[in-house]
């Protein structure tokens, strides 16, 4: 009751610090117009949700969001629930507000990512016009720790390289495969954002390689200046692109 839909448009609608779902609903009830595409995921999907509203600004999207947590209910911790009564959640907001169009963004740790399967045929009782992207970079330290941890008098780099295994946790590639046969298998689009942070050897660190320019103000989430040409990035991809043409009915 107390959502100030001026002071908060284009804020995610998150579960984050117990909020409930008649909050998380009325948050995006409130953000929803005739038109909307909703994307679902966590913080990952909240770069993600600000490089698209950047990308196509006449499109209206919402975004169900909770922190740590693929977009399915499960147990995160033994505090945290991800997506509580998720299929309910859906219901009720599809019930609501028309959903054009589903993006899924979210981080793919190998322990838990695979989860998603269980969430899409929820979806697919919205709509079939579903896009879950991926692989994004997940590293072991933060930029700034890494470069920190180098021998004195070493050159900052301007890429980390996927062999490195102090900073690489797993294969960033495998993952991507991964995903894009579970999403054929799904009946769902897989869009490979990929080769905007990686080539086949490395990973870029910074953008358009100038050091004051980081891409990630950690080791996984994107500065400003990174969501702005992330953005570019998306606008760019067919698949994104037919699901956002779609979803506004052409």
């Amino acid at each position: 009751p107390d959502f100030d839909l001026e002071m908060y448009r284009g804020y995610t609608c998150s579960f984050d610090g117990g909020n409930s779902q008649s909050r998380v609903l009325g948050c995006l009830v409130a953000q929803a117009k005739n038109h909307n595409v909703l994307l679902i995921g966590d913080s990952i999907g909240r770069d993600t949700y600000h490089a698209l509203r950047r990308a196509y600004p006449t499109v209206n999207f919402i975004m169900m969001h909770h922190s740590g947590c693929p977009p399915v209910e499960r147990r995160h911790s033994e505090t945290i629930a991800c997506f509580p009564d998720f299929a309910g959640a859906l219901s009720q907001l599809s019930s609501k507000v028309k959903i054009s169009g589903i993006i899924l963004s979210f981080r793919y740790r190998p322990k838990d990512w695979r989860t998603v399967t269980k969430s899409i045929p929820l979806m697919r009782r919205i709509t079939d016009n579903i896009v879950m992207l991926g692989v994004t970079p997940m590293f072991s330290l933060s930029v700034e720790k890494f470069i920190k941890s180098l021998p004195a008098g070493s050159p900052v780099p301007l890429v980390v390289e996927k062999g490195n295994i102090q900073m690489v946790p797993w294969s960033f590639d495998d993952l991507a495969q991964q995903a894009s046969v579970i999403a054929r298998e799904q009946g769902i689009e897989f869009a490979d954002v990929s080769s905007f942070f990686c080539d086949a050897e490395s990973c870029r660190l910074w953008v358009d390689n100038s050091y004051d320019r980081p891409l990630f103000w950690d080791n996984q989430h994107l500065t400003v200046d990174a969501i702005e040409q992330y953005g570019q990035f998306l606008l760019e991809m067919p698949a994104i692109d037919l699901a956002i043409k779609r979803s506004q009915g052409s």
